[in-house]
C-alpha cells in the first residue's frame, strides 16, 4: 500500500486520588496574663505551595483565632498563624492538587494553653498523557468515531481583594476576632479570564460594654481571574480560602454604632481543562495487504457538571449537671464542617458529614461567660442533572448560623450548609496508535464459500473477516435481512 497512516496527537488528563494525610498543628496561646479557660477557638486551613516530581511537596498554614478568659476575669483573644510542611513519596510524575481542611480542634490547659488542630490533607493527581491517534489512511476501509477528551492545561493563581463593611448597632469596645468564611456557588469561564461568583460569610466576636456578643453578615464574591489558558470553553476546578495574614480590621464607634471594615485578601486557585472532541478510526481493514494494527487505551477525566446547592441544618445539645446553666445565650463563636463521604445514590451525590459549632452562653449565678461544642451530623442528596459521574469533589462551609437557648439547659443551632460539588465523569476510550503493513492477502482456494454469523457480529465484522466490501455482501445475499444475527447464512462468491 502506497498511502501512509494519518495520526494526531491527542492529549487527556486523568484525575484520581492519590492519598489522605493527617497533621497535628499546634498554636501555644502567648498571653501577658494566665489563661484560666478557653471560651472559643476557630481554625481554617490552606495550601499555599505543591509541587511534584520526586514526591509531592507542600507548605500549609492553620490561621487559630483563640477567645479566652485570662486570671484576671478579662476576655481576651490572639490571632495566630502557624505553618506546617510534609512531603508524600511516590514514583509516579503527576501535577497534584493539594487541599487542606480542619477536621477537629482541641484546648487544653494542663502546661500551657495550647490549641490543636487536627488538619487533613487531600492530595490528588492530574496525570496527562499525549498519545497519537489514527484520523485517516487512504485505500483502507475505516471505521470512525467522535471521542470526546479533556486535558488539563494549567492553573490560575490571585490574591484578591475584599473589602467588607459592616455595621453593629452596639457600642464596640473590642473586636476579638473576625472570622471569613469564603463559598464559591459558580465558576464561569470566558475567553481570557474566568468569573467567579459566591460569598464571604464573617462572623464577628466582640466586647460591648459589659459583656462578649456575636455579629454575622454575608456579603456577595464576585471577581474575576485573567488568563490566556482560559477558553469559553474550559471547565475550572476551583478553591478559594481567606489570606488571614494579610487581613486587616479597622472599628470606628460612633453614636452608639460600630463600623467594622475588613480588608481580606482572597487565595483562588484554579486548574483548568479543555474539552474537545476529535473523530478518530477506530478499526480499519485493506483488501489487498493484512494490517498489524496497536491499539491505546484513554482514559479522561472529564469536569462534565458544576453544582451548587444549600440546606438548612440544625441540631442540639443537652448540658450536663456538671456544667454551669445556661441563661442567656451569647451566640456562635466558631465552626467548622467536614465532608466524612460521599456516595452515588440514584441521580444523587449523597453528601455526608459533620458540622461543629461553638456557642457562648452566660450563666447568672455566677456571670460567668462558658461555651459548648454542637456537632450536627447531615446527610444531603445533591441531584445531577447529567449523567452521574464516577466521583465527585465536594466543598462544604457553614453560614447564617444561630443559637437559642431552651429550658436552662439545652441549646439549639441553626444554620446554612453550603455545598459546591464538581461531578467528574470517567471517559475510556481505545485509539489506534500504531499501523503497519503485512503481507499481501494469499489468494482465496474456493471460488465460492459459506460463512455463519456468530453472536454479536457487525456487518463491519464480516467485511472485514471476509475481505469484501459490505454492500458487496448484501447484493450477494439478497435474501438478508439488516441487521443481521447469529446463524444468519452468507454465500461469498469469489473470481478466479
Amino acid at each position: 500500500m502506497a498511502n501512509q497512516p494519518n495520526f494526531t496527537k491527542v492529549t487527556t488528563t486523568k484525575v484520581s486520588d492519590i492519598a489522605v494525610l493527617s497533621h497535628e498543628v499546634e498554636c501555644n496561646i502567648d498571653s501577658s496574663v494566665a489563661v484560666t479557660k478557653i471560651i472559643s477557638c476557630a481554625a481554617n486551613a490552606g495550601i499555599v505551595d505543591a509541587t511534584g516530581g520526586s514526591g509531592v511537596a507542600y507548605t500549609g498554614f492553620v490561621n487559630f483565632q483563640v477567645i479566652y478568659e485570662g486570671e484576671d476575669g478579662q476576655i481576651y483573644s490572639t490571632d495566630t498563624t502557624v505553618d506546617f510542611k510534609d512531603t508524600y513519596a511516590t514514583d509516579q510524575n503527576f501535577t497534584p492538587i493539594v487541599t487542606a481542611k480542619v477536621v477537629d480542634l482541641q484546648a487544653s490547659l494542663s502546661k500551657s494553653a495550647s490549641v490543636v488542630a487536627s488538619i487533613e490533607v487531600t492530595i490528588r493527581a492530574l496525570d496527562t498523557v499525549e498519545t497519537d491517534a489514527l484520523v485517516d489512511y487512504d485505500g483502507a476501509n475505516e471505521q470512525r468515531e467522535s471521542i470526546t477528551t479533556c486535558a488539563f492545561v494549567g492553573m490560575l493563581k490571585d490574591n484578591v481583594p475584599q473589602n467588607i463593611d459592616i455595621e453593629i448597632k452596639d457600642d464596640v469596645t473590642k473586636i476579638l476576632s473576625v472570622t471569613p468564611t469564603i463559598f464559591i456557588d459558580q465558576v464561569v469561564a470566558k475567553a481570557g479570564y474566568a468569573h467567579i461568583s459566591g460569598g464571604v460569610y464573617t462572623n464577628i466576636c466582640y466586647m460591648g460594654a459589659d459583656n462578649l456578643y456575636t455579629y454575622s453578615s454575608t456579603s456577595d464574591l464576585d471577581f474575576e481571574v485573567a488568563g490566556d489558558i482560559i477558553t469559553d470553553s474550559s471547565k475550572v476546578l476551583a478553591y478559594a480560602f481567606p489570606d488571614m495574614a494579610g487581613m486587616s480590621v479597622n472599628t470606628t464607634v460612633e453614636d452608639g454604632r460600630a463600623h467594622v471594615s475588613v480588608a481580606l485578601p482572597i487565595n483562588f486557585v484554579g486548574y483548568v481543562f479543555d474539552t474537545s472532541c476529535v473523530e478518530v478510526v477506530t478499526d480499519l481493514y485493506s483488501y489487498t495487504n493484512e494490517l498489524l494494527v496497536s491499539s491505546t487505551s484513554l482514559e479522561s477525566t472529564c469536569l462534565c457538571e458544576e453544582i451548587s446547592s444549600s440546606e438548612r441544618i440544625d441540631g442540639s445539645i443537652t448540658i450536663g449537671e456538671d456544667m454551669p446553666e445556661v441563661d442567656d445565650v451569647i451566640g456562635v463563636t466558631a465552626s467548622h464542617s467536614v465532608v466524612t463521604n460521599t456516595r452515588a445514590e440514584g441521580n444523587d451525590w449523597l453528601v455526608e458529614g459533620i458540622a461543629t459549632v461553638t456557642v457562648a452562653y452566660k450563666t447568672n449565678a455566677t456571670q460567668m461567660t462558658n461555651s459548648v461544642s454542637v456537632d450536627v451530623p447531615f446527610s444531603i442528596p445533591v441531584r445531577v442533572s447529567d449523567e452521574l459521574g464516577q466521583n465527585a469533589i465536594v466543598n462544604v462551609s457553614l453560614v447564617d448560623l444561630s443559637a437559642k437557648g431552651k429550658r436552662g439547659r439545652e441549646i439549639e443551632v441553626f444554620g446554612k450548609l453550603n455545598i459546591h460539588l464538581n461531578n467528574l465523569k470517567e471517559n475510556i476510550g481505545v485509539v489506534i496508535s500504531e499501523v503497519q503493513v503485512g503481507e499481501p492477502w494469499p489468494e482465496p482456494k474456493y471460488i465460492m464459500s459459506v460463512y455463519f454469523v456468530k453472536d454479536g457480529e457487525t456487518m463491519w465484522d464480516l467485511a472485514k473477516r471476509l475481505n469484501m466490501p459490505e454492500d458487496e455482501l448484501l447484493r450477494l445475499n439478497p435474501d438478508i435481512t439488516l441487521p443481521i444475527k447469529a446463524g444468519d447464512k452468507f454465500f461469498v462468491y469469489r473470481k478466479r
